[in-house]
């Protein structure tokens, strides 16, 4: 099970986050922890990190695959060619197939400056492309839930639908409201997402991309949260709700 969290901002930066929980999965759907952590997202070239979800056999075999051919100057768009030229000859070969669920995201920037995101999932063998001149401030999401694995819940869009409109917005703001994502998801789902995260951040600086990989741990954070039973009963409702309902005294939605 996996979070994984991709956020790309106009021409200014991209931002990717993984927790590194690994699990087997079993016929019955048990999951079972392994002791092993896994590395979830990577830098591929200089303009775009990767972020990998599913299954993590072809996952990885993807992931392998495109390291092997893609240059360090490669953008979004170069990446994107690759990988589907990738996908495509491994459905053929039949490497995967429907039943499989496994998801490669890309995040980067083009040659022309913009940011942008692309997705790749097997169960529907299609990649999706989303640039910043459709939307200047985008997220994309891969977030397990308690009710249905296919929604998304409240708890993460409350937290970054005031920063759509933040014409001052950066990958700081983004990481403080990560943290409080990542802080109440792994303490109500600790089988399926670790405490512990990456974040990869790319990000412009004049005319110059720069890089900044971060680690970050939010167990300790756990003692400022109700009981899990407590926190579940609202989790999906959203953030101020959730505020409101356990009368979280001076704990803010916005960081």
């Amino acid at each position: 099970m996996t979070l994984i969290s991709a956020i790309s901002y106009s021409d200014e930066f991209v931002l990717v986050t993984g927790d590194k929980r690994q699990v087997k999965v079993l016929e019955d759907g048990t999951l079972i922890l392994t002791p092993v952590q896994r590395q979830k997202v990577h830098k591929l070239t200089d303009r775009v990190l990767l972020a990998k979800s599913g299954d993590g056999y072809i996952t990885d075999i993807i992931k392998d695959e495109l390291f092997k051919i893609v240059h360090s100057d490669y953008d979004l768009k170069q990446c994107a060619d690759v990988l589907k030229n990738i996908t495509n000859d491994y459905k053929k070969d039949q490497i995967y197939d429907i039943e499989d669920n496994a998801s490669v995201l890309l995040s980067g920037f083009y040659l022309d400056g913009k940011t942008g995101s692309v997705l790749f999932n097997t169960q529907s063998n299609h990649i999706s492309e989303a640039a910043s001149d459709q939307c200047k401030f985008q997220h994309t999401i891969n977030f397990p839930n308690y009710i249905d694995e296919s929604t998304v819940p409240k708890i993460y869009l409350t937290q970054f639908e005031p920063l759509e409109n933040d014409k001052e917005l950066d990958p700081f703001k983004v990481t403080a409201r990560l943290m409080s994502i990542y802080k109440l998801t792994s303490y109500l789902m600790p089988d399926k997402i670790s405490s512990d995260y990456d974040c990869y951040i790319l990000y412009r600086d004049g005319n110059e991309l720069k890089f900044e990989s971060k680690y970050y741990d939010v167990s300790l954070l756990y003692k400022t949260l109700p009981p899990v039973d407590q926190v579940k009963d609202f989790y999906d409702q959203g953030w101020d709700e959730l505020i409101k309902e356990l009368g979280l005294k001076g704990y803010k939605s916005a960081v």
